[in-house]
């Protein structure tokens, strides 16, 4: 290695090389990405659901709602992932069956992408959109005492940052609302990220870094977790994972960790669509829903 290290032991083409999670274009790949995004446009045109609701008053400040069918189930809030700069709520519709299949309400949320916002302000919105969807869960069929949160890379990020929140304060409430949450491979360390080429969109300093990094800012509340990554995502991918997952049970969390064998950065959407893998037999149990194998 030359010059001094970007960080740890890595140089900053390494550190690049780490952090880079989108593979070569390809047929196969294009095939696969028309395929999602035709699922997605098929459920919503054919399921129940109530799309673009505004959580608040910016034009991007939007979700989807797939209502549980009984009243009182747990919620599944979903926040989507890419970076924080790319993809939507749009993109999350696929799971929305799945999770009302098994008595559970499937939220997915919008916010303003990077770098048209700062990082601090998507976790504004995420934060307003949580309280939203506790304040409003028992008109689609939610219990507002059983939010569920589920977030990938980046949206695994977010989850975090919103297990942070001090929610009794926020909304007055007795004790949170937050009855779990599943990490898939975030990023929860925040200063490699500043340091790499992602700080193009995210404009990290120092001080933002720390601010917004779950590693020094550990649930409020001890939920079970679930913090699960792909077995073929680099080295730094997964310790941000085991790291956040070690502290946690370090400072008494129950948290369980799952490896999603042979998995890539973001391989981990056929594992959630797979009713009967462990990541989503783990997500059932959590969430108290019906196990349908």
């Amino acid at each position: 290695m030359s010059g001094p290290p970007a960080w740890r032991d890595y140089s900053p083409a390494e550190l690049d090389a780490q952090y880079h999670v989108s593979p070569p274009s390809s047929p196969e790949r294009e095939r696969q990405r028309r395929e999602v995004d035709a699922e997605n446009v098929c459920v919503r045109a054919t399921a129940e659901c109530r799309l673009d609701v505004a959580y608040g008053d910016g034009a991007d400040e939007l979700l989807d709602i797939f209502p549980a069918s009984q009243p009182g189930s747990p919620v599944v809030l979903n926040i989507h992932g890419g970076y924080w700069k790319q993809f939507s709520k749009s993109d999350e519709s696929l799971y929305a069956p799945l999770f009302v299949a098994v008595g559970a309400a499937y939220v997915a949320i919008d916010y303003t992408l990077a770098p048209t916002a700062t990082l601090d302000e998507i976790v504004h919105q995420c934060r307003t959109a949580t309280a939203w969807v506790v304040r409003n869960a028992e008109t689609f069929g939610g219990d507002p005492s059983r939010i569920h949160l589920l977030g990938r890379s980046a949206g695994g990020h977010l989850c975090a940052m919103m297990l942070a929140v001090d929610w009794t304060a926020e909304l007055d409430r007795d004790e949170s609302p937050i009855a779990g949450a599943t990490l898939i491979s975030g990023l929860f360390d925040l200063e490699p990220v500043r340091l790499c080429f992602a700080n193009e969109w995210t404009r990290l300093d120092a001080a933002a870094a720390h601010r917004l990094s779950p590693m020094h800012h550990l649930p409020a509340t001890k939920c079970p977790l679930i913090v699960a990554w792909g077995g073929a995502e680099t080295d730094e991918f997964r310790r941000q994972s085991q790291d956040y997952a070690a502290v946690c049970r370090e400072t008494g969390f129950n948290c369980e960790t799952i490896e999603i064998p042979n998995a890539l950065h973001g391989g981990s959407r056929a594992e959630i669509l797979n009713s009967e893998s462990d990541l989503t037999q783990a997500i059932f149990a959590q969430a108290g829903l019906r196990n349908p194998c």
